[in-house]
């Protein structure tokens, strides 16, 4: 699977109240969209939220900075191009200062078409302060899920491994047209006690 590295994952649809993820265990846990939307294992050492907005929301410590990860849902045109929701938000993107693009593709995340995208800009113009983003941009149906990465450049490399897990871990619904899940996704029937995150799959 070609990957660019990603930094945050976008999806616009309300979530239940906030509530507080423990992921602090040695192998990743699943967490579940309580509404069954999608599913994915965060990796040891990272920590999230539910939002108020709908979103989750993650951060962990690698290598000397944090990095953080969302992850959201949007109503689109039914099976919308990702190649085209990627090049919209890119043009928006590229007024960023010192923007620079990483490049990125198609792929499949959990059977469903998928692009994926990477860059970089410097925060305030502040060229010792480069970020870098990487997005990926997953549709089913009339839902679009975004899920996006930050941190500072020098640190990136330490975040390999987790984006990968993240990436490969994560499943979506199978959508209506009125955006609510006609098969939701379900845990794993084999994640044994310490594998379910609190609060989720209950």
């Amino acid at each position: 699977m070609r990957r660019a590295l990603l930094i945050t994952i976008v999806c616009c649809l309300a979530l239940p109240a906030t509530a507080q993820l423990d992921i602090f265990q040695k192998k990743p846990r699943p967490f579940l969209h309580p509404e069954g939307y999608y599913l994915v294992a965060m990796p040891r050492g990272w920590e999230g939220q539910l939002q108020a907005d709908g979103s989750f929301a993650a951060s962990a410590s690698r290598g000397r900075d944090q990095g953080k990860l969302t992850i959201r849902m949007a109503s689109v045109e039914r099976d919308v191009d990702t190649e085209l929701v990627a090049l919209n938000a890119h043009r928006e993107l590229r007024k960023l200062p010192h923007f620079k693009d990483g490049g990125g593709g198609r792929l499949k995340v959990g059977g469903k078409p998928a692009s994926i995208r990477s860059f970089e800009f410097d925060y305030m113009g502040n060229t010792e302060y480069t970020i870098s983003v990487e997005e990926l941009y997953v549709v089913s149906g009339t839902v679009l899920f975004v899920v996006h990465f930050e941190v500072m450049k020098r640190s990136l490399r330490h975040y390999a491994l987790d984006l990968s897990i993240i990436y490969d871990s994560m499943r979506v619904a199978e959508i209506d047209a009125t955006g609510k899940p006609t098969r939701p996704v379900r845990l794993p029937k084999r994640t044994g006690g310490s594998a379910i995150m609190p609060g989720v799959g209950k």
